[in-house]
């Protein structure tokens, strides 16, 4: 269960796996009936054997755009959630070098 933040107040969804490649790919999707979000984690690495991580949302109904209302309440919900996310993944994994 995931909750997120809209302007008119908080929302919760059901998330499920879909996908687990270890080191490779983690795929999720979500109940969030208007929107039908999906979560897109890729993990490779570089030349220099440093880990990159490309995560992407997206949304599974093809009626909803970039513009959509919701979609904008979204994205600014999932940047922040994001930003705090990777910045703690970071500080997590450079303690254990």
């Amino acid at each position: 269960m995931e909750t997120l933040n809209f302007p008119g107040g908080e929302c919760e969804l059901t998330i499920e796996v879909q996908q687990c490649k270890p080191n490779s790919l983690f795929l999720t999707t979500g109940d969030l009936a208007e929107v039908l979000p999906q979560m897109t984690v890729m993990f490779s690495s570089d030349e220099d054997n440093n880990c990159l991580i490309n995560l992407q949302y997206h949304s599974r109904n093809p009626d909803l755009s970039e513009k959509s209302d919701i979609i904008i309440a979204l994205k600014e919900d999932l940047t922040i959630r994001a930003q705090t996310g990777i910045a703690r993944l970071i500080q997590i994994m450079e303690s254990k070098s």
